[in-house]
């Protein structure tokens, strides 16, 4: 269910002052240093209809789902390991750690060179 905006009439805005003891939006803002006000139109854009803000948000809803379901997956997979295992996660990491610092270390700049690769092991 959506609510859309509906601005308040001149009598509630009245209604709203009066009920707190002032006198007019103006005289509200009275604290307020003259220093931190904003004077002028202030920059903002066009407003844009629900319908077009609920179409661009639909974009990220498939994004949002298929992320929500690997971790729905994974989370269970984790808690369904049985305890034995419960260290293999660190170990896996650290493999990875591993295995990501030689390839940008040693062996990228290797196959860039042309000194690594399956062109060698062909030789």
């Amino acid at each position: 269910m959506t609510f859309p905006y509906i601005p308040a009439t001149d009598n509630e805005e009245k209604e709203m002052l009066d009920a707190i003891g002032v006198g007019s939006f103006e005289e509200l803002l009275g604290p307020v240093p003259e220093g931190l006000r904003v004077r002028g139109k202030i920059d903002i854009p066009e407003s844009r209809s629900e319908l077009d803000v609920l179409r661009d948000l639909g974009v990220w809803a498939k994004p949002v789902m298929y992320a929500a379901l690997a971790w729905t997956v994974i989370a269970l997979a984790a808690l369904m390991i049985p305890k034995d295992f419960w260290g293999a996660d660190v170990i896996v990491v650290i493999v990875l750690v591993v295995a990501a610092a030689w390839y940008f270390g040693a062996l990228r700049g290797r196959l860039a060179r042309g000194e690594a690769g399956v062109e060698q092991l062909k030789a």
